[in-house]
C-alpha cells in the first residue's frame, strides 16, 4: 500500500482506469492472529474486472499480481475456477 500511494501512484491509477475500476476501498481487519485484507471495487462490469486482470501485460498490473502473490498467496496469474454468486441481502438509504 506504501508504494501504491507514493511511488506508483500513477501507475496504480491508470491500471485502475483499464481495468474499469470506479472506486476502490482496502480495509486491514484485525482478527487476531491474524490480518484480513477487505478489498471493495465499484465497477460498471464486475464480471470483467478479475478476468482483464489475470489477462492484463501492463508493467503495474504484472508487478500487482505478484505482489498479491507474495503477500496474500493468491495467484492472480491463474485463472480462478468458475463461481456462482446468489444475491441474499442489499440495502441502500433513501
Amino acid at each position: 500500500m506504501q508504494e501504491i500511494q507514493g511511488s506508483r501512484r500513477g501507475e496504480y491509477e491508470g491500471s485502475r482506469k483499464r481495468l474499469g475500476i470506479t472506486r476502490e476501498m482496502v480495509y486491514l481487519q484485525q482478527a487476531p492472529p491474524r490480518e484480513i485484507v477487505i478489498v471493495h471495487l465499484e465497477v460498471d462490469d464486475p464480471e470483467q474486472v478479475l478476468s482483464r486482470l489475470v489477462a492484463s501485460a501492463f508493467a503495474f498490473d504484472r508487478w500487482l499480481k505478484r505482489q498479491i502473490l507474495e503477500i496474500h498467496g493468491l495467484d492472480l496469474s491463474q485463472s480462478l475456477p468458475a463461481t456462482s454468486k446468489e444475491l441474499v441481502f442489499t440495502w441502500q438509504a433513501s
